[in-house]
């Protein structure tokens, strides 16, 4: 007896139903057998979906972006858990998670909320990215530190070493956090700034090429 594999349009790539989970994936896709991709999620584009990843809730994968390891994506906030599911119509997605571009993701990382993670941006390690934050352009995101909020991390930044980049606060350029810091409120960092040592940039700072440190 033959199988019946059911198949979808949606933003005009072909989709079928992975066996672990459920979810949709374009026949241009490449997703593992041993990755879970949850009944509402979808991989499109020429995205990768490799090892034991998992991408739930109405996250999408699209683009060429990579997601691998044990890193984990879902639309469900580690501060929300509860949030609203967001519904979903055949020319994409509406809410959730969106990783694309030439972005990667990997480790033991958590993206969630509405997080959006784009170009070529990285995020490894323990990290998480959650809420409304954005990370995109070459910025990385590792070791555990934290970026939420309606945060965003551009150009050649660096978050590591369990830093917090959270509210409406920016950090751009070459710009690196590090070691406990905190960068909150509206604050913006520019240029090649060092913030680490437990240091906190609040408010409405604005900081270009500073170095800050206890």
């Amino acid at each position: 007896m033959s199988t019946v594999i059911e198949t979808k349009e949606i933003a005009g790539q072909i989709c079928h139903r992975h066996p672990n989970g459920g979810g949709w994936v374009s026949e241009s896709a490449t997703v593992a057998e041993t990755a879970y991709i949850g009944p509402r999620a979808m991989v499109l584009g020429h995205a990768k979906v490799l090892d034991t990843a998992r991408i739930d809730g109405n996250s999408s994968v699209f683009g060429n972006a990579v997601v691998c390891d044990n890193a984990r994506v879902q639309d469900a906030s580690p501060v929300d858990i509860l949030k609203s599911i967001f519904e979903r119509t055949t020319k994409g997605p509406v809410g959730g998670v969106r990783i694309c571009g030439n972005a990667r993701v990997s480790g033991n990382t958590w993206i969630a909320g509405n997080a959006l993670i784009t170009d070529h941006a990285v995020i490894s390690g323990q990290a998480w990215v959650y809420d409304h934050a954005e990370v995109g352009g070459n910025a990385q995101v590792g070791d555990r530190s934290r970026v939420y909020g309606h945060a965003k991390v551009r150009g050649n930044a660096r978050i590591g070493d369990r830093a917090f980049v959270f509210d409406q606060s920016t950090v751009s350029g070459a710009s690196e956090v590090a070691d406990h810091a905190h960068v909150k409120g509206k604050a913006k960092i520019y240029g090649k700034s060092k913030i680490g040592g437990k240091s906190v940039v609040s408010g409405d700072q604005r900081l270009v090429s500073r170095v800050l440190s206890d």
